[in-house]
């Protein structure tokens, strides 16, 4: 609140929470996929992988399947984190099999 010549004024800011472009990913091994993270400042954004034997990010956002298996892609910017499911797309093992 502020007050200015005996009158209270009152500002709402409404803040938008940064979210990825997706939520899941399934990827083949050796795929590489785009996420864009929107409501964020692109210079202060920070990609990790919980598994870097399944998925890595390199770049700003570029996802790359490099096993089979599940991981988690989480970007933080802001102090404010969302995350992105990346999993094994089973037809690899499918496709691999009819060779």
């Amino acid at each position: 609140m502020a007050l200015l010549d005996g009158v209270q004024y009152k500002c709402i800011v409404k803040v938008k929470k940064p979210t990825l472009s997706a939520k899941q990913l399934s990827m083949r091994v050796g795929t590489v996929k785009k996420l864009t993270l929107k409501n964020a400042k692109l210079k202060d954004v920070e990609w990790t992988t919980t598994d870097e034997n399944v998925a890595i990010v390199v770049g700003k956002g570029i996802v790359v399947a490099v096993g089979k298996g599940t991981a988690e892609i989480h970007t933080t910017s802001g102090g404010c984190t969302d995350s992105c499911l990346v999993y094994f797309d089973p037809a690899d093992a499918v496709l691999a099999a009819m060779k």
